[in-house]
């Protein structure tokens, strides 16, 4: 008299069991990895976006308030400045403003970045946006018929340079600012 057992698995079970998990393991480890690359590489987007936008407020702000903006050409005919100077009321409570772009060090973590820079008051220059293009990073000045218009052009470095590459996330930002009734030198 033979007396069956039904309480456990075969072996057979069990090796095609394994076999299921060792195919299907590798492809969801690759769509783990990939989704924590996708989320890493969105937040740095994310975080040079916000960056550019509050200093396109900055600049907004102080050409807004400023007396007298001072530009500070490398060539009238390329239309390029280097440093722009913006000069207000009361000097007092609202120190001259210069900014620039160049390269300049974390105090922090002692790391150099590209990027654009500001002086308050005549003191030396601090990062305000880091990990910019500076070959493409630029101010400059329409000047038909005269100095009207600041702009503003950022590059934000390539995070991530083949998988984005059909997205716009990689493109300059441009900014124009009137300056039409400032005082201009």
């Amino acid at each position: 008299m033979l007396i069956k057992n039904k309480k456990g698995f075969s072996l057979i079970e069990l090796l095609i069991s394994l076999a299921i998990v060792g195919l299907v393991s590798p492809l969801i480890f690759v769509i783990f990895v990939s989704g924590i690359e996708d989320y890493s590489t969105t937040t740095k987007y994310m975080n040079q976006q916000y960056s550019v936008m509050e200093v396109t407020s900055l600049i907004r702000k102080d050409i807004e308030e400023a007396k007298t903006i001072t530009l500070k050409m490398n060539s009238v005919s390329t239309k390029k400045i280097d440093e722009i100077t913006f000069e207000f009321r009361d000097p007092t409570t609202n120190p001259a403003r210069k900014w620039s772009f160049g390269t300049f060090t974390d105090p922090v973590s002692g790391v150099s970045y590209d990027g654009l820079k500001l002086s308050v008051g005549g003191g030396s220059y601090e990062g305000v946006v880091g990990k910019l293009d500076l070959t493409k990073c630029s101010f400059a000045v329409d000047t038909i018929p005269g100095p009207t218009k600041i702009i503003l052009t950022i590059k934000p470095e390539n995070l991530n340079k083949t998988k984005y590459k059909g997205r716009n996330v990689n493109e300059n930002i441009i900014t124009e600012f009137s300056v039409r009734y400032k005082e201009i030198k």
